[in-house]
């Protein structure tokens, strides 16, 4: 039951703190969001600003693991909107490829953020079409494999075996 309170007060405070920003996001910080993120127009520059500007938010990733919360739950309760990470600068797996594919997708590219499964854990990565195949971006696991792949079937099959070889 402790533990329970503990979680509940936790989760408060998160959505409190999701709340001060995305209600405290006036005018000037959307115009700041939308500038910055305008700047942020290659995978390169995606990459760069996330491994420089987000921190990996283990508390946030033991409410997903807790098993409290439905997979629909998790996503409405605890995943941030891009803005919000932009201004938190921390959060899991999909906060990090969905602010990469917010970005990207603005710069014109093609993405995808999908949810895979590796060894019964869900992980999420953005996925970024260039001329020579699909690259990751942003990517918080670091045992994941990183290069061009050919498809985005065989990239997914990277991800979800870890096989390291590239396409």
């Amino acid at each position: 039951m402790k533990t329970l309170r503990v979680l509940t007060i936790g989760l408060v405070a998160l959505l409190l703190v999701s709340c001060a920003v995305l209600g405290g996001s006036g005018p000037e910080q959307r115009a700041e969001f939308e500038t910055v993120t305008a700047r942020l127009n290659t995978p390169e520059k995606v990459d760069n600003w996330l491994g420089s500007n987000f921190s990996y938010d283990f508390r946030k990733y033991a409410l997903f693991r807790s098993g409290m919360y439905t997979p629909a739950e998790c996503y409405s309760q605890l995943v941030n909107y891009p803005i919000e990470t932009f201004y938190k600068k921390e959060g899991v797996c999909i906060d990090a490829a969905n602010f990469a594919a917010y970005c990207l997708k603005k710069a014109g590219y093609k993405v995808r953020a999908p949810l895979v499964r590796r060894h019964g854990k869900g992980h999420m990565v953005c996925a970024v079409k260039l001329n020579d195949g699909w690259w990751m971006v942003g990517n918080t696991r670091i045992f994941e494999p990183d290069g061009s792949w050919k498809s985005y079937k065989d990239l997914l099959s990277a991800i979800q075996h870890g096989k390291p070889e590239e396409g």
